[in-house]
């Protein structure tokens, strides 16, 4: 599931259509989701997609 939602956030261009295409994919599914692939590449940087960045700052 995480590999699903990180592609769906690289795929959408917001978090509104998103939302739209997706209602049961929360706030706090995305959160965590981004919290796991952190905690799993460790030190590796990687360019994170304009909606997770954007859900990160919010």
């Amino acid at each position: 599931m995480v590999r699903r939602v990180i592609e769906l956030l690289a795929t959408y261009p917001g978090q509104e259509e998103l939302e739209q295409n997706l209602p049961e994919l929360e706030d706090e599914d995305i959160r965590q989701t981004l919290v796991f692939a952190a905690s799993y590449l460790g030190d590796r940087i990687i360019e994170l997609p304009l909606i997770a960045m954007k859900l990160l700052l919010d």
